[in-house]
């Protein structure tokens, strides 16, 4: 801060200015872009407390930022100068040079390289030069350091921080969490300090921390649907089996340090080499870890560092295949091959039916009851889907038919389960995967082509989206129809159809054709050609 006093420049308002600037980025943490387009009309220095509106900044947001009387003071004195200072005291913008115009970016970047060379401060080896970004980075940290030595819980009060400085959300402030030497020293050094001797850190052990994060984390603070912690459950049961082979440590005194980015890496091959796992399977399993890392971080300072190398473990890249789907001649012989004289015979028909109109999901077909089913002039389902999603199917009047006399063979509570068991309650997703499995095996005699695929739901469901595009079905209807969460994800359905390829492929001339000249047929069109 004192070297712009130090520096030669032209006049002691600019000198100021930089103070100034320099100390506003330092006590309220704003981005040198918000600093520069501040405006007059956007300062509040008389209010109780002051602050500054920030418009239209980052992401399209706007912010009021409070900060301290202090700061206030100096912002009042520089407006004070500023008014006699100024070639244009009318100016709109709170920081500007001496001719009243606005303070440019690449020159206040310049400006402050300067001051850094005159102050004698140089980047540390293998680091960068500290930047006008660095004071805010510098501000994060500070507020976070600030409050584990108050002991406060920096998780609670991470979101808090976040609005402050403008992020989309708290993981992108957490970033100063792994990033912050300080909160380790301070995490060991408040508690030495406090006891008046010196001892050993503990070390975190995983089972009370997994503890947390399934029964706190997820369900309370982040409240995932049950399908995600089952995921999520069943990966850390893996995680656990494999690190007891390998190491001997029961989980029950499994420390956190032993799940070290090398035996992550080792379980991750494990689950491609041993489970014989997919790519995808492999990158949802990492998935789960990092969240858990996460979590850890924000609670435990001292594992910030493990936690950090964890996150950075990359995603592996998958192969993008072909959509397997079921067409409606297949789809016919499934039907066709349910024995619809027995009870179960006549649920499973009237299941695979739905899921074939509705292209529903398995988890939202086996959670299907009675009262998401509606029955008028236009028949339709009410679906619970994948992110919490609702959506209306409409049914086809056959399906509404077979859906009609199902119901009145069952339980005609409107809570009851739309395909129960024998038990009268919810069917799993290995019972319907089954009971397909069943279905075209019998159909395979009649419909070879069955026999070379391997047909689940999901399948099923590609077989829905696949009929309704062929019919001529708009992208963005079909992504609505199937519930996705956007229409990027609906556009594989496009590389699948061949139907569709072979009419673009039928408009195509062969190459030994001879190239023919448009010759207009109207008078007009025919006087113009011959100009």
């Amino acid at each position: 801060m004192e070297a712009p006093h130090q520096l030669r420049l032209v006049d002691a308002f600019r000198r100021r200015t930089l103070v100034t600037l320099i100390g506003l980025l330092a006590s309220t943490g704003l981005r040198i872009g918000e600093a520069l387009r501040l405006n007059i009309d956007d300062t509040q220095l008389v209010a109780d407390p002051p602050h500054l509106l920030i418009r239209d900044t980052k992401f399209g947001t706007s912010r009021v930022v409070v900060f301290h009387p202090s700061t206030a003071d100096q912002l009042r004195a520089y407006l004070a100068l500023r008014a006699t200072a100024l070639c244009r005291p009318a100016a709109v913008a709170f920081f500007a040079s001496i001719q009243g115009r606005r303070l440019n970016y690449i020159t206040t970047r310049v400006t402050l390289q300067r001051l850094l060379r005159h102050a004698g401060i140089h980047a540390a080896a293998g680091q960068r030069a500290p930047t006008l970004h660095s004071f805010r980075h510098t501000f994060a940290v500070n507020r976070l350091t600030r409050w584990h030595r108050e002991r406060r819980n920096v998780e609670d009060w991470l979101p808090h921080l976040s609005v402050y400085l403008g992020h989309l959300g708290p993981a992108s402030t957490y970033w100063y969490v792994s990033a912050t030497p300080e909160l380790l020293q301070t995490a060991a050094g408040d508690g030495c300090a406090r006891s008046g001797r010196s001892r050993p850190m503990t070390t975190p052990m995983v089972g009370p921390l997994l503890q947390i994060f399934f029964t706190d984390y997820l369900v309370a603070q982040k409240r995932l649907s049950l399908q995600t912690i089952a995921s999520y459950r069943d990966t850390f049961r893996l995680l656990l089996q494999f690190v007891h082979r390998e190491t001997g440590i029961e989980p029950v005194a499994l420390p956190i340090v032993a799940l070290d980015p090398d035996r992550v890496l080792a379980f991750l091959d494990g689950l491609e080499r041993q489970r014989h796992n997919t790519i995808a399977s492999r990158n949802l399993r990492l998935t789960a870890i990092r969240s858990f890392f996460r979590m850890v971080a924000l609670r435990e300072p001292s594992t910030v560092g493990l936690a950090t190398r964890i996150v950075a473990i990359p995603m592996k890249r998958t192969d993008t295949k072909v959509r397997d789907y079921v067409t409606r001649e297949e789809m016919d012989a499934v039907l066709a091959s349910v024995d619809r004289s027995q009870w179960c015979g006549r649920r499973d028909y009237a299941l695979l039916l739905t899921i074939y109109n509705a292209g529903a999901r398995v988890s939202e077909i086996a959670s299907l009851r009675r009262q998401h089913v509606t029955f008028g002039p236009t028949s339709y389902l009410q679906l619970h889907g994948k992110g919490r999603k609702e959506r209306s199917i409409p049914l086809w009047p056959k399906t509404a038919q077979i859906l009609k006399e199902w119901f009145r063979e069952i339980d005609t509570r409107g809570d009851a389960m739309a395909f129960p068991n024998v038990r009268r309650t919810a069917l799993t997703r290995f019972a319907i995967h089954l009971l397909l499995r069943k279905a075209v095996a019998a159909a395979s005699t009649r419909c070879p082509s069955l026999a070379a695929k391997r047909v689940s739901p999901h399948v099923i469901r590609h077989g829905t989206a696949m009929a309704l595009l062929q019919a001529g079905v708009n992208l963005a209807v079909i992504a609505v129809w199937l519930g996705h969460e956007s229409i990027e994800t609906t556009n594989v359905y496009v590389h699948a159809n061949l139907a569709m390829k072979e009419k673009a492929l039928a408009r195509i001339q062969p190459m030994d054709t001879p190239f023919r000249r448009f010759r207009p047929d109207d008078q007009l069109l025919a006087f113009l050609e011959s100009l």
